[in-house]
């Protein structure tokens, strides 16, 4: 049977390789991970399209002192 591999094995593996095969290495190992972020679009939020979110918490004069009491009873 043979010993499963370990990430140490796999490290000193790829410390052997030179700077070319490294390369190809992550290139394999993170371009599919790039092209799934690049097509996520919650990836691309702005902050600035979060403005006034949760806006209604705070709504009226005893906005805030209700939202600071209702946390204090936890």
């Amino acid at each position: 049977m043979a010993k499963p591999t370990n990430i140490e094995d796999i490290i000193a593996q790829v410390d052997q390789l030179n700077e070319e095969q490294r390369q190809k290495l992550f290139e394999r190992l993170f371009d599919p991970l790039k092209r799934r972020f690049a097509t996520n679009t919650a990836a691309h939020v702005r902050l600035s399209s979060l403005a006034g979110l949760g806006a209604e918490i705070w709504d009226g004069e005893s906005g805030i002192d209700k939202y600071l009491e209702e946390e204090r009873q936890w």
